[in-house]
Formats: structure tokens, sequence, C-alpha cells
């Protein structure tokens, strides 16, 4: 359940067991100086695509850099098709990601996911779904130039059948892992993007569509899931009631949608879907902004100088935004907005004024207010704790530390 905070005030009351110290009667109120240096939180901040829809970019420049001076980068994403991962029934190839997660968790990032069954990117990506899936009946069709891209029929036993066991082999590996962010449900699209409008254009029912958040609900127990709002309203609520899902655009700045449409987003290609939408998901659970590729938005002027991905903030409040685009490249032509976009994607907590006593001495209790103040576009939604130190005055170094549990501040709105 969620709770009001509030007036944005806590009171913390810690026991002398906790800190061993006691409150001399007077108080002092302090004010303390902000900042506004990106630092590293759970459950929020940039996302690089190491892999996305190909195993070629963007994380193919990166064999000597290791992105440490890209503040709030906390999240590495994992975007390819099922056909990379099972090449043969039964056998996986998880060195593919295995590799990458060894390389990038040893650095303090975690990792996102997104497994595809259909790809509009050549030969390699010909079966997104493993041709093997087709060979055992499963029914499906091409598509594309010269008709060579297959896409499963989403409803057919068989193909389900083979979804289920991979979905069932890649969470037992990978959920719950400690280093997992969000795991997407991309089974359905093109590009997993819950559309085939660059593929078959067929349609399948929703009930279809909802077999196919059921199957990932069924496997994935413990990691974040996360529903395109490409599967319509109904579905995204689906996944969202019955799975917990948050709620992800892939679209902020794709040209189509911004010249034809007039908007930053396809609510106009998706009019069951605006911005109120998004705020059925934000208040309880976590969205996701990916904006076009940054190469596509120069090149068709939707980019705006980051502007249309700063508006996306304020209107869908995500807790995380990718970086579309080889990292370095785009941190280098956009230093200054990288940091503001780090700041306030999420929560981002300041503390306002502190109510603390002037001296304390072993024994009892004290007493001490604090305010705080929200200044991100999104709760935080994960159970985390306020840690007091008592530091000495000299040189800053702490002395003792406590934990307080019954603070929430899951319930400080943005």
């Amino acid at each position: 359940m969620i709770r009001e905070f509030a007036d944005q005030q806590s009171v913390a009351e810690l026991t002398a067991a906790q800190l061993g110290f006691f409150a001399a009667p007077e108080n002092q109120n302090v004010i303390f100086n902000e900042t506004t240096e990106v630092l590293e939180n759970p459950g929020k901040g940039l996302v690089m695509h190491y892999y996305d829809n190909t195993l070629e970019r963007y994380g193919d420049r990166l064999a000597n850099d290791d992105l440490s001076d890209i503040a709030g980068l906390t999240v590495v994403y994992l975007r390819l098709a099922w056909c990379y991962l099972e090449p043969a029934e039964g056998q996986f190839n998880w060195e593919v990601i295995d590799a990458p997660i060894r390389r990038w968790t040893a650095l303090g990032k975690r990792i996102a996911f997104r497994i595809s069954c259909c790809e509009s990117g050549g030969a390699e990506q010909r079966f997104a779904t493993p041709k093997w899936v087709m060979q055992a009946g499963a029914k499906g069709s091409f598509f594309g130039p010269g008709l060579q891209q297959w896409e499963p029929d989403y409803a057919d036993p068989i193909f389900l059948s083979k979804l289920d066991n991979f979905l069932a082999a890649f969470a037992e590996r990978y959920d719950g892992q400690p280093y997992i962010e969000f795991i997407d449900i991309g089974s359905y699209g093109i590009w997993g993007e819950w559309h085939t409008s660059s593929s078959s254009k067929k349609v399948w029912p929703r009930e279809v569509l909802k077999r196919h958040v059921d199957l990932h609900r069924k496997h994935f127990h413990s990691s974040q899931l996360i529903i395109l709002y490409g599967a319509g309203r109904e579905v995204c609520r689906y996944a969202r009631d019955t799975a917990a899902a948050g709620l992800r655009t892939d679209s902020v700045g794709v040209h189509s949608y911004y010249t034809e449409f007039g908007g930053y987003w396809t609510e106009k290609i998706y009019p069951q879907l605006d911005a109120g939408h998004f705020g059925e998901f934000w208040p309880h659970y976590p969205v996701v902004v990916e904006p076009a590729h940054y190469a596509h938005a120069l090149r068709f002027n939707t980019w705006q100088n980051g502007s249309t991905l700063e508006r996306s903030l304020q209107d869908l409040h995500p807790s995380w935004v990718t970086i579309h685009h080889w990292p370095r490249e785009w941190y280098n032509e956009n230093r200054e907005l990288s940091d503001r976009l780090a700041n306030k994607v999420g929560y981002w907590f300041f503390l306002k004024t502190a109510s603390l006593p002037k001296q304390l001495t072993r024994g009892e209790k004290f007493l001490t207010q604090m305010v705080w103040e929200n200044r991100g576009v999104a709760p935080l939604y994960r159970r985390c704790y306020l840690a007091l130190s008592l530091c000495r005055v000299e040189d800053g170094r702490e002395e003792y530390r406590a934990l307080h549990p019954s603070l929430d501040f899951r319930t400080l709105p943005p």
C-alpha cells in the first residue's frame, strides 16, 4: 500500500541501544548546502544500450572504455533476439550475455534485458525466433524486402511451447540475480515493441498478448518486469495488475511520429495511450523512456538539443532514460544534459533542514526532526533505509552509524 508522506517531514528517534547517546535539552536547526553533483543510487539512472537488437552496436566501440566518467550511468541494457541464445533446441549460448554481464557488473553496473522474437536486421536475424522453431512446425510468415524476415504466429501452440521452455531456462539462470535491474516483456511484435507496423502488420487478439504476459510472470518471480505501451491500455493494465509490471515507451523523438502527428511520442499512433496512461503506472510502478536513435533524431531535427527528451521526464515520470547511441559519442556532445537527466530521472532527494541536539552524552535517546524534498520526477519504489552517522568534527571520520527502519522514503512523492 502506498501512503501519503505528510508534510514531507520525518521524525527519527534513535534509541540508546542503537547509538548509545542522549541529547542535551537544546537542539539546533541545520540548513544544508545543496549540490547538483550526480550521485548513483538504486532504481534510477541512465541506461546504456550495449546490445541494441544486434550484437554490433552500441557496445562495439567500448573495448578500451569503461565509461566511468559518465555520472549516473547505472544500467547496461542487453536487447537481442532469442536466436542468439538458443541456436539449437535446448542448447544455450549464455556466454553472449554472460561476457558483458561479467565486465559491467565488475564496474558496479546493473543489467537489463529484452529478448525479442521478431527482427528486421538482415541475414543473421532472419529468424529472430530460432529457425528450428519453424522447422518443428510453428506457423509464421515472411515479410520485408524479398520476404527474408520471419515472424512467428504469436498464438501458435508450438511456438508458445518452445518460448515457454526458453523463458524457463532464461529465468532459472537470471531471475532474481542481484545485478538485474529490469526485464522487458519483449516476445511480441517487431523488435519486441508490441506492434507489427514494420513486420507483417497482422493484429493478434488481446488474449494472445495476455498469454505472452502470462508466460513471463510464470517464470520471473523476483525481477522487475516492464511492459511496452504498444501492447495497448488493456494489456498494459493486465501486466501491471498480474505481474506488477512497469511501463516503457521506445518512441520519444521518433521522427515519423514527431513530424506527421505533431507529438514527440506515439499518442496519435496509439490513441488509447497518452501521458495519462503513464500516470496510471508511475505513482506505483517504474517507467522507462527510450528516445529515438540519436543519429536519427539529429537528422530529422527531433532532438532539439535534448529538450524533447527532457520534456518526456516531466510528462512520463521515468526512473530510467536510455542512451540510444554509442555512449561515448553521445556523452561528449551532451555532457550537461547527461547530468541533468541523471539527476532528475527517478527520485532526487534533498535534506532541507534538520533539528539536531547541540551535544550528545552517552546513555539515552535523542530526537531529530528532518525535512526532506523529492525534486525528481518519480518516487522511490524499493525499500531503502535512512542511515544516520556520527562523525568526528576534526576529520569527518565516521564513529558510528545506525539505520532507521521506520522511515519509508517510498512515500515521498515528486
